[in-house]
């Protein structure tokens, strides 16, 4: 409980001072009590002289972090309880290989996308590849169905930066009686340069290749897949998505769009057996850094950040395949990601950031007006 000498209006009777002298004092600041006495975990002390505020004591302030500490707990045993509860259908309900069902990979040509597509083969499961470049698509078609002999590949070479694009590739799968049990959208598209930099194509082909591709084929494909009761989607991330970048301002926008979107629709789709997985990488070198111009960035450079594209892309795999709502590559990508969510200052994480995305000879430029 708490003494006498902490309410208002009220003689102290504990504190000596008070007793002798019938001050009323009118609030804690007053007393010499410690937060440790009220809160059961330390003494109370006396004083001559009034004094003003209050005495935190290494005791009070265990208390709080174990109190918080405790919370979390408490709160990530729910968030686990509730997960389970809404996956109680999702092994039953996993996607297996079947003839016309296929997993749609897109931005199968080259770096992630295309090392899934061979994962996802040599898993069993037949393909629909897409991409711009038929020839390539053709070659790595060749090349899955004379390793896997089962596995049928079928491929349609079309631009996801337009509508058009899209409504043909969800037509194509139609007329060929595809039935598209995982999706996995991973055309991507970024530059390394600040926003005003950009040109007005640039801006366009991002927004409609990281964002509304994303979201019209997955509007396209899932209601089937809720409907079956059975189906995948995994959409690719990035660390930046959970951080602030400049030099790469829309691509991060971007990617945490991708983040929410997935996270939100993954709830939506509970007990569906249908789910959607969102995965963000950090550092990976394929093709992608030569596009995005940002080889040469410090944070791609930095000793043991980077993942090799074919744990990556199984990585990615792994956590669709488990159901999980988001996942990272690396313990460098998920302490970036909760860092720049929940703990860092943002204009020095913005600072760090901008510095990070940048070769190590642009490091003044990035940190001058």
């Amino acid at each position: 409980m708490f003494p006498q000498c902490l309410a208002p209006s009220r003689t102290c009777t504990r504190c000596a001072t008070g007793a002798r002298s019938g001050v009323r004092w009118a609030s804690l600041g007053h007393c010499r009590w410690t937060v440790a006495r009220v809160l059961g975990t330390g003494h109370w002390q006396t004083a001559t002289q009034p004094t003003v505020g209050c005495n935190l004591t290494l005791e009070s302030v265990g208390y709080l972090l174990r109190l918080v500490v405790s919370v979390y707990l408490v709160l990530s045993c729910l968030d686990v309880a509730l997960t389970r509860y809404h996956r109680w259908n999702f092994v039953a309900s996993e996607p297996k290989p079947q003839a016309k069902h296929v997993a749609l990979v897109t931005g199968a040509s080259s770096g992630l996308g295309k090392e899934m597509a061979y994962q996802l083969a040599e898993k069993g499961h037949s393909l629909l590849l897409a991409a711009r470049s038929e020839a390539v698509l053709e070659r790595i078609q060749t090349e899955i169905e004379q390793v896997h002999g089962t596995v049928k590949v079928s491929i349609y070479a079309c631009d996801l930066t337009s509508e058009a694009g899209i409504d043909s590739l969800v037509t194509f799968a139609a007329k060929n009686g595809l039935v598209v049990d995982i999706l996995v959208n991973c055309a991507g598209f970024s530059i390394t340069k600040d926003f005003v930099g950009l040109s007005q194509t640039q801006v366009t082909q991002i927004m409609a290749l990281d964002m509304a591709a994303v979201a019209q084929l997955t509007h396209a494909f899932v209601p089937q897949m809720v409907v079956r009761g059975v189906g995948r989607v995994l959409n690719m991330g990035s660390m930046a998505g959970s951080i602030v970048s400049p030099s790469a301002a829309l691509y991060s926008s971007a990617k945490a769009f991708v983040i929410t979107f997935s996270q939100g629709l993954d709830y939506e789709l509970r007990g569906t057996g249908v789910t959607v997985t969102c995965f963000c990488p950090g550092p990976v070198h394929t093709n992608f850094g030569s596009t995005a111009d940002c080889d040469d960035a410090i944070y791609m450079n930095i000793p043991g950040t980077a993942c090799a594209p074919k744990v990556c892309a199984a990585l990615a795999l792994q956590a669709m395949f488990r159901g999980q709502t988001l996942a990272y590559d690396t313990w460098f990508a998920y302490i970036s990601a909760v860092l720049g969510a929940c703990v860092s200052p943002r204009r020095l994480l913005a600072a760090i950031c901008a510095v990070g995305m940048n070769a190590p000879s642009k490091i003044w430029q990035m940190l001058r007006c």
